[in-house]
């Protein structure tokens, strides 16, 4: 639902917002969220922190997904926007794999060599920190034409 409600959102409420700006918008949510998926492993914060965390991933998601859709296709020479987004696709698809499979690896490093579960899912949901901040900072310099 959250993440409908914020396609929904900047689809509708913020189309004229600059879609570059709304991808960094949406990346930090995301940051937010690993922020709060952090803090709820730790023993003396409330369970519901971690499950908020999904709630703001979702309005971060919804924010960016859609506009950095958007900004590609704009970016698109006409005719190959079939391409470009075949392309996206695929890239996303890729990043979420690669993204999961290390954060993955990091945990059960950490756990293997005795560390204790917070610093292992810590350091796992961290590694989750490194695509929020590349595609924040990436999209400033991807101007709407």
């Amino acid at each position: 639902m959250a993440w409908a409600g914020s396609s929904w959102v900047q689809g509708r409420l913020l189309e004229h917002y600059p879609r570059h700006r709304l991808v960094v918008a949406g990346a930090l949510a995301q940051a937010a969220a690993v922020a709060l998926a952090v803090a709820g492993t730790l023993s003396a914060t409330p369970a519901y922190t971690a499950a908020s965390a999904m709630v703001v991933a979702a309005i971060g998601v919804g924010m960016y997904a859609p506009s950095l859709t958007a900004l590609s296709l704009t970016h698109s020479p006409p005719g190959r926007q079939g391409y470009a987004g075949s392309a996206m696709q695929t890239s996303r698809n890729l990043g979420q794999i690669t993204v999961l499979g290390l954060s993955s690896a990091l945990l059960n490093a950490c756990l293997g060599v005795g560390s204790t579960d917070t610093l292992g899912y810590s350091a796992a949901f961290g590694v989750l920190l490194a695509p929020c901040t590349l595609a924040a900072l990436l999209a400033t310099r991807a101007r709407s034409t």
